[in-house]
């Protein structure tokens, strides 16, 4: 079975795979290792990061040097795939993805686990080191495996451009764009990595508008999977862009949701610092003033604008990670405050604020669609 599936899984018949997996219910066959691999590639598939995260515990257990189909060791599959994957948990992916190094079967297998280095050295913050793995990366991992070439690619750009620096990556995105949309992949993790990178060329070439075109395409990808380490750092990059804008509220907003995310999960790396530099950064913060002279808080003001963005109210309970009751709350106060008795009401009134000076600006209307 796990020889067959997983060249399957790789022509992209994962439908099929994961029907045969589901007729492979016994406790037998969930212990097995091989097929729990099969399991994790086929929950990747389905953006399930959590699911695939438990089948590699499984295949774990089996015999490291155990040979694939593919021809390589089971030790290596269970640890490039998890370094690839694991980001949730940063110092986990790093220590798998060193594993993998070590027991890369040749070159382009050793450029595949130096790009899963490179990844977890960015989001830990170490950028210089993350350069030189994922320059290595780039020059080993053959054409001929595009999605882990631009993954490569994407996280070598962002790693440059965090330093200043775009002399190598930069000029490639493009081009991996174009090559990762070839095979349909563009909507993929590795495709929102590519946009992220093209959103801090963006800004780091004076767009800070365009950037965040970029960035919100990146976070409507990244909402449809569980890699809520990488839909952090979007929130993070696009609130930089905003405040580069002077969107302070634009940026409170991002910068919410990017801390909604990072409180959940068990170790984003340097994300929360970056967070909290960003937040040191902001300007003196704008006062949220109602006519009868009560403030809006910055949670209140991003559920309103969700609001009126037309999400209900739990969907934005869903995006902001809070329960359905403090969205309620967190309207009825506002409606108080703004002296409204309706959602409609409310909006009438907070435009007419902005339009006063008393609230904040409008947000700046960017559409991913014009540059993605």
């Amino acid at each position: 079975m796990s020889s067959q599936a997983q060249p399957l899984l790789t022509s992209g018949r994962w439908v099929t795979v994961l029907r045969w997996l589901s007729d492979l219910s016994s406790p037998a066959a969930k212990a097995d290792p091989e097929l729990a691999y099969v399991r994790a590639i086929a929950a990747v598939f389905r953006n399930d990061v959590a699911a695939a995260e438990s089948w590699l515990d499984v295949a774990s257990t089996g015999p490291p040097e155990a040979i694939g189909v593919m021809g390589l060791p089971l030790g290596f599959r269970t640890d490039f795939l998890r370094a690839i994957i694991g980001v949730n948990d940063v110092a986990r992916a790093e220590a798998a993805a060193r594993r993998a190094i070590e027991s890369a079967p040749g070159p382009a297998w050793t450029g595949v686990a130096l790009a899963a280095l490179g990844q977890s050295q960015y989001l830990r913050g170490d950028c210089v080191a993350a350069q030189q793995s994922l320059r290595r990366a780039v020059g080993l991992i053959p054409d001929a495996n595009p999605m882990l070439l631009t993954f490569a690619i994407g996280n070598l750009a962002l790693a440059e451009l965090a330093e200043g620096s775009s002399r190598h990556a930069a000029p490639l995105l493009d081009a991996a764009l174009e090559q990762i949309r070839t095979i349909g992949q563009g909507l993929t993790p590795s495709g929102a990595i590519l946009h992220m990178a093209c959103g801090e060329r963006a800004r780091a070439d004076g767009d800070p508008r365009t950037a965040v075109a970029w960035f919100e395409a990146a976070t409507a990808m990244l909402e449809q999977s569980t890699r809520s380490t990488w839909l952090a750092n979007a929130h993070l990059l696009q609130a930089r862009a905003l405040r580069d804008l002077g969107d302070s509220v634009g940026q409170t907003r991002s910068l919410e949701l990017a801390d909604a995310l990072l409180d959940r999960l068990p170790d984003p790396g340097a994300l929360p610092a970056r967070s909290r530099d960003l937040r040191g950064s902001m300007t003196s913060p704008v006062r949220h003033l109602t006519e009868f002279g009560e403030q809006l808080s910055g949670r209140e003001v991003t559920v309103l604008q969700l609001a009126a963005a037309g999400l209900t109210q739990r969907e934005i309970a869903e995006q902001l990670f809070i329960s359905y009751n403090t969205v309620k709350s967190h309207l009825k106060a506002t409606y108080r405050k703004l002296g409204a008795t309706s959602r409609d009401d409310a909006m009438t009134r907070w435009a007419s604020l902005r339009d006063s000076g008393l609230g904040p600006p409008e947000e700046p209307g960017n559409h991913p669609g014009d540059v993605a």
